[in-house]
């Protein structure tokens, strides 16, 4: 595996920084490398002492570590922590020592800033990189799961991630309309936890209302029943204890962030062109990201949008995936750079 990432093919690299997680894949398109989007910073020092699954590892054994989530809502909330998280990163995908500085093609919000932008090329550069180009998430997943970005016809890319949703109407290699918006995954949790607050006075972590939406969450109601036990502590005396939350209570939860979802979607399809989107009503939505994996979150969207919806194989990797194809033609992709 180690001669592998160390042969010219893997000197370029493919990235999907996510709020979440954070994949690298190689021209060949093999994801080389899949963590959670973390940093374990000493609390001392303040450096960076391990980054993703090894960080979360490192603060169920040893005291003195805060964890650190360095990108919010699809941008770099803390530069120093994901620069050095992103040279950590390569190093673990490409093997030490660095025989070159690798090029990279990063894929970011489709409605990310010049700022956030510049952010992202500096921290990769400053982590070992060598030249950096971004494209944006919608692209990047539309070609991962091979659909033709240049042809004359309206393709619909939903990528629903960590920290944004992202909804693209492609066409000749350019988004004819998009919509980003910053609710996704995180917003998911964010509600578990909300409404553990008001209606069970329990207070849980980010990791807790994850589980309980991996457990029992669902975009629409379950025929099976299912369960999610939660350990939190109490708001009024600090004490720990359990919850049960079924299925119908994290589905009522999670109605307001899976709204504008939908909303998302609506909105790029309202602005794309007549016949754009008499291209998408027949070739419908192709879904991807981790948040297509909640139950039932294709046949949600079909109900709410009147559309039909073709979810990728690995929605996990289809971004990745599809930056990768980049690296085999730089020049020839470049027109679709956002930098």
């Amino acid at each position: 595996m180690l001669g592998k990432l160390l042969s010219p093919l893997g000197r370029d690299l493919a990235m999907d920084l996510g709020t979440a997680n954070t994949l690298i894949a190689l021209k060949d398109g093999s994801v080389a490398f899949s963590e959670p989007t973390l940093a374990a910073v000493s609390r001392k020092s303040g450096k960076v002492a391990a980054v993703g699954q090894e960080a979360r590892d490192l603060l169920h054994n040893e005291s003195g570590f805060v964890l650190v989530r360095p990108l919010r809502q699809g941008v770099i909330a803390d530069f120093d922590v994901t620069q050095s998280m992103i040279s950590r990163f390569i190093s673990q995908a490409m093997g030490k020592p660095l025989l070159a500085k690798p090029n990279m093609v990063i894929a970011v919000p489709g409605g990310v800033t010049q700022v956030e932008m510049k952010a992202v090329i500096e921290a990769a550069n400053q982590a070992g990189a060598g030249d950096v180009r971004l494209i944006a998430e919608p692209m990047a997943a539309a070609m991962g799961m091979e659909l033709s970005i240049h042809e004359p016809m309206g393709r619909m890319v939903l990528d629903i991630g960590g920290g944004t949703t992202e909804c693209a109407v492609i066409t000749m290699a350019a988004m004819a309309s998009a919509t980003s918006v910053r609710i996704a995954g995180d917003e998911m949790n964010a509600a578990i936890e909300a409404h553990l607050r008001e209606a069970h006075g329990l207070n849980i972590d980010e990791d807790a209302a994850e589980q309980a939406k991996l457990a029992a969450g669902s975009a629409l109601p379950l025929n099976t029943e299912l369960h999610a036990e939660i350990l939190g502590r109490d708001l009024k005396d600090g004490s720990r204890r359990t919850v049960s939350l079924s299925n119908e209570e994290i589905h009522l939860a999670l109605e307001e962030p899976l709204e504008a979802i939908v909303g998302a979607v609506n909105n790029t399809f309202r602005e794309a062109a007549p016949e754009l989107a008499r291209d998408v009503a027949t070739q419908g939505i192709h879904l991807a990201g981790g948040g297509a994996l909640l139950r039932g979150m294709a046949e949600f969207l079909e109900q709410q949008t009147k559309l039909p919806v073709i979810m990728d194989h690995d929605p996990l990797t289809t971004i990745v995936r599809g930056a990768s194809q980049v690296l085999a033609d730089r020049k020839g992709f470049s027109p679709i750079f956002l930098n």
